[in-house]
């Protein structure tokens, strides 16, 4: 086991890594002041680079930020990435208030899309997708630039992509829920350069969560946590902004 991050007694949460060429790049998220849920302005997100010639110095990515709901490190075009999204408010309550910024390299770091961000991730090629990707109202925004241009994947009308989806070699899958609180497991293939239609393929009294999708001996296996529970409606907060 090798350490990666230093010496001082700070609470680091959110560590994600990726390989680019030749270079493995670590990354993390730390809360100066150890709160656990990262609720407050007191956020660093930091990395390291390491080559074949050995490992680089940490590196500071951004500090003082609000809270960091996910992080993803990739490349696009080749070059370092590291994307992360922010809460506005610093409260995990709310989501229509999130923010999804991206630093390539040593540039600057870019705002690149406001709103209920989730599901952040970095694809390579499957489905000829290549870049930064993520759910935003049902639809899958792609990032294939390091200007920050996103592209929207499907129609409006085509499917409504949850912020629990992945991606495979023949589709993309997603959960969504029902009035009961019901998950089932959704597919759009990818066929002749355009996506489908959803076809379900579970159907079943259950909460299902972190979908993943991995590619045995040329079929697809699906892995997810599936729940036994009963939600009611006292049991709900509404929160509002």
């Amino acid at each position: 086991v090798k350490k990666v991050t230093g010496e001082e007694k700070v609470y680091h949460f959110l560590p994600t890594a990726a390989k680019n060429g030749e270079e493995m790049i670590t990354a993390w998220v730390s809360n100066s002041s150890n709160e656990y849920f990262g609720q407050n302005s007191q956020n660093t997100i930091s990395c390291t680079v390491a080559k074949d010639s050995g490992e680089s110095e940490q590196i500071t990515v951004a500090e003082n930020r609000n809270t960091v709901i996910e992080l993803a490190v990739g490349a696009l075009n080749g070059t370092r990435t590291i994307a992360w999204v922010e809460d506005g408010d610093c409260s995990r309550m709310t989501t229509d208030d999130r923010i999804l910024y991206m630093q390539c390299g040593d540039a600057q770091i870019k705002e690149v899309q406001k709103g209920a961000v989730s599901g952040i991730k970095f694809v390579n090629g499957t489905a000829d997708l290549n870049g930064l990707a993520f759910s935003l109202n049902g639809n899958i925004g792609v990032i294939s630039g390091e200007e920050g241009k996103v592209s929207w994947l499907l129609e409006e009308t085509q499917a409504a992509v949850g912020n629990q989806w992945c991606l495979s070699a023949d589709g993309i899958y997603y959960t969504a829920m029902d009035a009961n609180g019901n998950s089932s497991i959704y597919v759009i293939s990818y066929e002749n350069g355009s996506w489908s239609r959803p076809v379900m393929l579970t159907d079943q009294n259950h909460q299902i969560m972190d979908v993943s999708a991995a590619q045995v001996n040329g079929e697809t296996v699906l892995v997810f946590m599936q729940n036994d529970a009963t939600i009611t409606e006292e049991e709900f907060t509404t929160v509002c902004n």
